[in-house]
């Protein structure tokens, strides 16, 4: 995968491929064909790549791969917990949407679902960062059309939240501005 996510000369068959790759671990895995479970890395590379891909629907690729790993997880494959990275990378995806404004809607209800059960589930997971914080703006600033009352609603909310744990920083600064100028 880390060959994969190196490679830019297609990023939407790379992806394709790590989804592959873990499928396949996954289903050895669970049949007991292989002495080792897949774990958050893998994971991470394969959300990543999708996240890369830049391609319509992705973001869907990418919440079906959390999806697998948190089912997993909760059937006791401890190794491949998920993680703050991933969790980004999935409302990363979602961001960068280049569809129809039906579409781009989806995935801002996929980031905002994604963020929502990390923070809810922060003791499992870890704490959403600033780079959490600015990809969920990001969202909101590219997902949501301009003036629009859930643009303002989300925009200040997700700021409000950053701002409480201490965690505005430029990258934050650089979300909100593309979120309430646009």
């Amino acid at each position: 995968l880390s060959a994969l996510a190196r490679d830019s000369s297609s990023s939407k068959s790379a992806a394709t491929a790590a989804d592959s790759i873990v499928r396949t671990i996954q289903k050895k895995s669970t049949a007991g064909e292989l002495n080792w479970k897949p774990d958050t890395i893998l994971f991470n590379y394969a959300i990543g790549l999708w996240a890369k891909s830049t391609t319509t629907g992705a973001f869907r690729k990418a919440r079906s791969i959390l999806d697998r790993q948190l089912n997993l997880y909760q059937d006791g494959c401890v190794e491949c917990r998920p993680d703050v990275v991933g969790f980004t990378s999935v409302i990363s995806t979602c961001a960068s949407e280049p569809g129809t404004r039906a579409e781009r809607q989806k995935a801002f209800s996929v980031a905002l679902s994604t963020f929502q059960q990390l923070v809810t589930r922060t003791k499992e997971f870890g704490e959403p960062n600033h780079v959490t914080y600015g990809t969920m703006l990001k969202a909101c600033a590219r997902l949501l059309p301009p003036g629009c009352p859930e643009r303002k609603k989300w925009t200040r909310l997700i700021f409000e939240e950053c701002a409480s744990k201490g965690l505005v920083g430029e990258m934050v600064l650089s979300k909100l501005r593309e979120a309430t100028t646009k």
